[in-house]
């Protein structure tokens, strides 16, 4: 990048010029502290912006989708859809992972170097309960595995939604998007609950995460829209379990990118060879903190610490069961803040310890879920597989590689938004 020469900036501002600059700024310096958090700051107004990206391969629409294709079918389910929350019913997904695996409990919370505020035994009895439910499948696809004329089926729909003419707009109802802000804002406000904060900003900023991603990789990468991951009883088969031994598996990665620029290519790729892909998963850093005066007047304030510094143990089973259930060799972690930037990190699949985590999950699954007894505190820590486990763990986060850096993350998301306007409020309060 060439440097401009100081004398050149000081002759194209007067003095004047200058504080008139500043006194703007000032003006429109966005509030930094309130009570109705705005968890949209920042972002692009709706999935259909991401869908309308020429770098994103968006999945059909459900009545375009063959079902009985079986399980292979769950993965061209969008997640925006009532159907994908239902195929989460009774089954083991990335959201109740590391609490099957005993992560929260005591003695591994110690070893993993855990907040406290991590640690609950109520987590595992949660997916205790959760698996001891009904499996939801749909109709002809109990047990299946598919038939080659349902996958034809659906890499057609596939390649029809992603056809000129066929993409999603990007239209924007701008009345209804506020009304939910508002909505969500006096929620956050009522609840005061930093957890929940940290979740609703999460799920509000990965569409405009993934949207900067693909303007940011445009020539080099094309993303894929994708659901649930159903893993399938071959490749259990194949690690040497029974699929009774296990709950019934899946998981959703946020995306999945492949090293093309070829939407045709990208298109065809999803039905058979993932093996060319890597998961994509976002983790936003929140900028908002809670806090209360020692005169007990509380508020939200904003403290944007920048994008994750490194990958959490926490994030390493998710990434590694999305790795095993899409058939992929490796992953991306993507931390974007509010405003200092975005940094993307790799993380390499480990079949070593993906097969030691199977197998802890089949020692939680057979010995308390189907015998039906609530799992005691510190249920697995006997067990010499879930010790290797934990150490595992933190030697995979700690190999994880910083690969890329975005700093100008305004600019990329002014390429996809155009000549619309950004919402910089932090806060709703009126």
């Amino acid at each position: 990048m060439a440097l401009i020469p100081h004398q050149v900036i000081l002759n194209a501002a007067s003095d004047s010029g200058i504080q008139e600059s500043r006194s703007a700024s000032k003006k429109k310096a966005p509030r930094m502290h309130g009570m109705m958090p705005n968890v949209w700051y920042g972002a692009i107004p709706s999935l259909s912006v991401l869908r309308g990206h020429p770098s994103f391969v968006c999945l059909p629409e459900r009545d375009d989708v063959t079902l009985e294709y079986g399980r292979a079918s769950y993965r061209y389910i969008k997640e925006d859809d009532v159907l994908w929350s239902r195929l989460h019913a009774g089954r083991l997904t990335t959201g109740n992972l590391n609490a099957a695996l005993g992560f929260y409990e005591p003695c591994a919370g110690k070893v993993l170097r855990l907040h406290k505020s991590w640690l609950s035994h109520s987590r595992i009895v949660s997916v205790y309960h959760h698996l001891c439910d009904d499996v939801y499948d749909i109709g002809a696809a109990k047990g299946a595995e598919g038939d080659a004329h349902g996958r034809m089926r659906n890499e057609q729909a596939h390649v029809l939604a992603n056809q000129q003419g066929l993409r999603h707009g990007n239209d924007t109802d701008e009345e209804a998007f506020e009304a939910l802000k508002l909505r969500k804002a006096r929620s956050l406000k009522s609840m005061r609950d930093m957890n929940k904060v940290r979740c609703a900003w999460g799920s509000a900023q990965e569409a405009t995460t993934l949207a900067i991603l693909c303007e940011h990789w445009r020539t080099d990468k094309m993303l894929f829209e994708v659901g649930l991951f159903a893993l399938n009883d071959d490749e259990i088969r194949l690690r040497g379990f029974s699929p009774d031994d296990l709950p019934p598996i899946g998981a959703t990665p946020d995306a999945l990118c492949m090293d093309t620029c070829d939407k045709s290519v990208a298109v065809s790729t999803f039905g058979s060879f993932l093996d060319a892909c890597a998961v994509v998963e976002v983790k936003n850093s929140c900028p908002f903190t809670f806090s209360c005066s020692s005169r007990g007047k509380c508020a939200f304030h904003v403290r944007d610490r920048g994008p994750r510094e490194y990958v959490d143990v926490l994030h390493v089973p998710q990434l590694q069961f999305q790795m095993l259930c899409s058939n992929t060799p490796s992953a991306f972690l993507v931390s974007k803040s509010a405003s200092k930037g975005i940094r993307i990190f790799q993380m390499a699949r480990d079949d070593e310890y993906i097969q030691c985590m199977l197998t802890v999950l089949r020692s939680f699954y057979k010995t308390y879920v189907v015998k039906k007894r609530v799992p005691p505190v510190n249920a697995l820590s006997n067990l010499k597989e879930h010790q290797e486990l934990l150490m595992r763990t933190r030697a995979i986060a700690r190999a994880c590689l910083l690969v890329d850096v975005i700093d100008d993350q305004e600019g990329l998301l002014q390429n996809i938004v155009h000549s619309k306007t950004i919402d910089k409020r932090y806060f709703l309060d009126s």
